[in-house]
């Protein structure tokens, strides 16, 4: 057996280790412009294109990361540098640069009313707002109160049998288009 062959596929030079660092961050820093430009519709849940699409990307990313000639080491050493930056960017988001880091939630059904600028905004296509609420038991418009794209890329469907309290809409785009009637506005229902 050759260890010089396993060796190489092991080992990495301290060059080829810092040109992995730096190529996972630049990765990682493009992707995180990329959600922020395309928004919480890159989150939602996946056709067969963006399946696709996600595949290619992630192969993409992988080549780009790892280098010419993967090795163990540098998957290690890219693996590391993605779990050091996701920490980072949950301590800032923490401490204050949450607004920066989330998309914000988005109204995308007020009442029985679909927003069609919320919809265009955000990509949503009627088709899957259908599917979101078929999912969630809904048998007739008039059973909602609310529809929000939350920063996470999940669809809430809040129904119209119970009031909505205030302090759980206070962050989503668009809250003043929900029907009154539909929100709890006491001082009991406070937020959260």
């Amino acid at each position: 057996m050759n260890t010089d062959i396993i060796l190489d596929w092991i080992l990495i030079t301290p060059e080829g280790a810092l040109a992995v660092v730096l190529s996972t961050i630049v990765m990682y820093l493009l992707f995180l412009i990329a959600s922020r430009i395309i928004g919480a519709r890159l989150f939602t849940g996946l056709t067969s294109v963006d399946m696709s699409a996600a595949l290619i990307i992630g192969a993409i990313v992988g080549r780009a990361t790892l280098g010419p000639g993967p090795t163990l080491s540098a998957g290690v050493i890219a693996f590391v540098t993605l779990v050091v930056l996701q920490g980072a960017l949950g301590v800032f988001a923490h401490v204050g640069g949450a607004r920066i880091v989330n998309n914000r939630p988005i109204l995308l059904v007020a009442g029985t009313q679909v927003l069609e600028d919320a919809m265009s905004k955000t990509r949503i296509t009627r088709d899957e707002l259908q599917s979101k609420m078929r999912m969630a038991g809904i048998q007739s418009i008039d059973q909602i109160s609310a529809v929000v794209l939350e920063p996470t890329g999940a669809i809430s469907v809040l129904r119209s049998d119970r009031l909505i309290d205030h302090g759980l809409i206070d962050d989503v785009v668009g809250r003043e288009k929900i029907p009154r009637h539909l929100i709890r506005w006491s001082e009991e229902a406070g937020s959260i």
